[in-house]
């Protein structure tokens, strides 16, 4: 009797035991996940703000952020964030509205200051995409005639307009391929359909000379004035129904040295 009484006392103690270090470990465990989800917080308020800076965009204005992998408390830990991108509707640079995707990878973290964000980061790539019915409403800055339509497509701005030549009236279509130059946004026309027949914008300059110029007159807008100096238009081209803009950053993007002065386009 007085052995199962005994073997019965340690078996309970052994359970409390046991119990107590599951319970311990999920204390220890809620924590860690309690404290990833503030450090995550934290990261994503810190990303929204500094994006709002880089745009100048304001107070109100949705920004979606995305933190890259699993635990960011770790990544804190180990001195570097593996991403950070960000999502922001609607926006407008100068004539130009859209939206904008942040793509921000291998940021370094100061565990003295955890919120101090001036050293180089990997990369920074931005891409302003414009969709094609913001593109219809700059119409008329793609060109010096009168447009009655705009499609994108085929890799580049279709124009639909016409032109008197001598009297006679022709319905044209015309090519435009965008491109990117210290700071501006341009538009060249590179294709003409004239009545449904394709001929290049050189071939129609050519055998038309100064009746055609207005039209095959590329024009630009310029997008660096609306943008921190340390941000650098890359690239423009036409992607399915979208005119994408990807604008690269100097590594130290987010100091406030680099936020501070307005680009500007060369002349």
């Amino acid at each position: 009797m007085t052995t199962e009484t005994s073997e019965t006392g340690a078996g309970s103690r052994r359970h409390g035991v046991v119990w107590s270090v599951l319970a311990a470990l999920a204390i220890l465990v809620g924590g860690f996940f309690w404290l990833d989800n503030w450090v995550r917080g934290q990261v994503a308020e810190l990303a929204v703000s500094k994006v709002e800076e880089v745009l100048s965009l304001d107070s109100d204005q949705a920004v979606e952020v995305e933190i890259a992998g699993v635990s960011v408390l770790a990544q804190v830990l180990t001195g570097k964030l593996d991403g950070v991108s960000a999502g922001v509707d609607n926006v407008r640079l100068g004539d130009l509205s859209g939206d904008v995707q942040v793509d921000v990878v291998g940021i370094p973290v100061d565990l003295n200051d955890p919120f101090d964000v001036t050293d180089p980061i990997d990369h920074v790539e931005i891409a302003f995409v414009v969709h094609e019915d913001s593109v219809r409403q700059v119409a008329s800055l793609l060109s010096l005639s009168a447009v009655s339509s705009v499609e994108l497509e085929d890799g580049l701005i279709q124009l639909g307009t016409g032109i008197d030549l001598l009297g006679i009236e022709f319905s044209l279509g015309v090519g435009i391929e965008p491109f990117a130059r210290d700071g501006r946004v341009g538009f060249a026309p590179t294709t003409v359909d004239v009545n449904g027949s394709r001929t290049s914008a050189a071939d129609l300059s050519a055998r038309f000379g100064p009746l055609v110029d207005s039209l095959l007159q590329p024009q630009e807008l310029c997008i660096a004035r609306w943008l921190p100096a340390a941000l650098t238009v890359e690239s423009v081209s036409v992607v399915e129904e979208e005119l994408v803009i990807v604008i690269g950053a100097d590594r130290r993007i987010f100091s406030e040295a680099a936020l501070r002065e307005l680009g500007t386009c060369d002349s």
